[in-house]
């Protein structure tokens, strides 16, 4: 017997809009992983940091050693997730950064034009050594995790006038108009050449390229007008990004411990009111209940269940799928998973005075998509979460 469907709303909080960063119990965050990566941090309206003063010729900065938290989280605006990892947390030793990009000098131009060789050859003319990637991204981030390295937002203002726009640690022109070539190099997935890695961008591109966790991958021989370096001094850090662990488009039941849903949705205002009474359905009598519901029959293939499911909507990111009741309420929620435990909301839907049971179901036929439901194949009655343009994962219902 098919039944009216209920109504209900959605939160979607994926590409573009920051999620609740909830991380494990007894887990302490990355230092700055919890702030600071969220596009809408409540920081991200604090001023562009200006230079406090012009950078001289050949002035390098220092750097102490300490922790960096690199790449991004999943969800954040413009982040590539077959380039940046997962906020990996590495050690770096001391080092020495030229304030500006080689010629490291204010009264002469960014020297462009050259193959990453010849940029470390330049460098080693003077004794220093060409840049690590990591290296780049701790003077960009700085000490307080910033996305950009002037601040939590981009201003168009540093790609036409970089040399004014200053990381935390006091480093000029970061990402602001060039890319600049790194010592390190990075196999994609997908690829199978060793490419080296670039960081910053060019003064044209959007500006979520201007992140302080963009990468990208081109061929050492590359030159280009807008393709320059700068150099660093001191040991080289050993330190650096692993190849990104990739798997097919999968589906697996996940042992979620309902402590950590309740727990990501307190941080979330619009669901945190749902987090006390919030339970997950019963496996056996849900399915059948929900299976008894409709007259279309379980189609041969899909698994159905109660179960939390983790899947992978693109080869390096895991989004685990719940559904919860909260008495009379039901909720279909999808979670990026991060380290320690973490959960940042991707997506979800609320079912106002829709006890449920809700079922998740999938099949190896249909990777791209976990389809929920209250009444099997009764319109209006079941959706489906998936990704779409823009790498957002949407919740939806037919």
């Amino acid at each position: 017997m098919r039944r009216q469907a209920r109504y209900l709303f959605a939160v979607t909080l994926g590409v573009g809009v920051a999620g609740a960063v909830a991380w494990g119990c007894g887990k302490k965050a990355p230092s700055g992983a919890a702030r600071g990566q969220a596009p809408d941090d409540a920081r991200s309206a604090a001023p562009t940091r200006k230079a406090d003063r012009a950078a001289a010729a050949g002035e390098r900065v220092s750097v102490k050693a300490g922790s960096l938290v690199a790449g991004s989280t999943p969800g954040d605006d413009g982040r590539d997730p077959l380039l940046e990892p997962v906020l990996l947390e590495v050690e770096l030793g001391p080092f020495e950064i030229d304030r500006l990009p080689f010629p490291n000098d204010p009264t002469n131009p960014a020297r462009t034009g050259v193959t990453r060789d010849e940029a470390r050859a330049l460098c080693r003319e003077r004794g220093a050594r060409l840049c690590s990637e990591l290296e780049w991204e701790r003077a960009c981030k700085g000490d307080d995790a910033d996305l950009y390295a002037a601040g939590n937002a981009w201003d168009p203002a540093c790609a036409k006038e970089p040399n004014s726009c200053a990381s935390s640690l006091g480093v000029l022109a970061l990402g602001g108009a060039l890319r600049e070539w790194t010592d390190s190099e990075l196999t994609a997935p997908g690829d199978d050449k060793r490419r080296a890695v670039v960081r910053g961008a060019p003064a044209s591109a959007d500006g979520v390229d201007h992140r302080c966790a963009h990468r990208g991958a081109v061929d050492g021989a590359t030159k280009g007008a807008d393709l320059g370096f700068r150099c660093c001094k001191g040991p080289p850090n050993a330190a650096a990004i692993p190849t990104l662990k990739t798997s097919e488009a999968s589906f697996t039941k996940e042992p979620l411990e309902l402590k950590r849903v309740q727990k990501a949705l307190q941080a979330i205002p619009e669901l945190a009111g749902y987090a006390k009474d919030a339970s997950f359905f019963p496996e056996d009598d849900a399915v059948k209940a929900v299976l008894s519901r409709g007259d279309g029959g379980l189609k041969p293939g899909p698994v159905v269940t109660t179960s939390p499911v983790t899947w992978n909507p693109v080869p390096t990111e895991e989004v685990v799928v719940v559904a919860l009741r909260a008495k009379a309420t039901s909720l279909i929620l999808a979670f990026y998973k991060l380290p320690h435990d973490g959960l940042r909301l991707a997506s979800s839907l609320v079912l106002k005075d829709e006890a449920g049971p809700v079922v998740l179901s999938y099949t190896s036929f249909n990777k791209k998509r976990v389809t929920w439901s209250t009444c099997w194949d009764c319109p209006g009655e079941y959706g489906a979460v998936e990704l779409r343009d823009g790498r957002r994962i949407v919740i939806s219902h037919f």
